[in-house]
C-alpha cells in the first residue's frame, strides 16, 4: 500500500506539468487495490499468492509502459523496463509454481522486493537527475 500511496502521489506531482505518469498513476492504483484486498480480506496464502501474482503482471506491464515513454539513453528508462521484467518474472514465477504456499516463496518475494526497491530507487534518482538538469 505504500508503494501505491508513493506512486499515486509521485504520479499526480508530476502531472500538474503534463498527464505523461498516466501508467504511473494506474500502477498505484492498483498496488493499493491490492493492498486493501490484503489488509482487508484474509486471504489463504494459495490466494494471497494469486493476488501478489496479479499485482506483479499489472505493475510489470504499466511500469513498462512508463519506460515506452522515456527517453531509450537514459538510465532511467533502463531501470524502469528491468524492474517491470522483474515484476511480470515475479508473477509468471508465482503462476507457475503449484505450491506456492511453500515457505521458500517468501524468500523470492522478499529478493524480488529487496531488487525491486532498489531499481525503482536508482531511476528515480536518475529522473530526478534529468529533470533538474533540463
Amino acid at each position: 500500500m505504500l508503494d501505491g500511496a508513493w506512486a499515486v502521489a509521485s504520479a499526480l506531482w508530476v502531472s500538474r506539468k503534463s498527464f505523461a505518469m498516466w501508467p504511473v498513476l494506474f500502477e498505484g492504483a492498483a498496488s493499493l487495490g491490492v493492498g486493501w484486498v490484503a489488509l482487508g480480506w484474509p486471504l489463504v496464502p494459495r490466494d494471497a499468492v494469486r493476488a501478489i501474482a496479479v499485482w506483479g503482471l499489472l505493475t510489470g506491464v504499466l511500469e513498462l509502459v512508463a519506460a515506452a515513454r522515456l527517453p531509450r539513453k537514459s538510465a532511467g528508462y533502463w531501470l524502469l523496463v528491468t524492474g517491470g521484467v522483474f515484476s511480470l518474472f515475479l508473477a509468471v514465477l508465482l503462476l507457475m509454481l503449484p505450491y506456492a504456499v511453500d515457505p521458500s516463496i517468501t524468500w523470492a518475494v522478499g529478493v524480488y522486493a529487496l531488487c525491486f526497491g532498489a531499481l525503482l530507487t536508482g531511476a528515480a534518482i536518475s529522473l530526478r537527475k534529468a529533470l533538474t538538469s533540463s
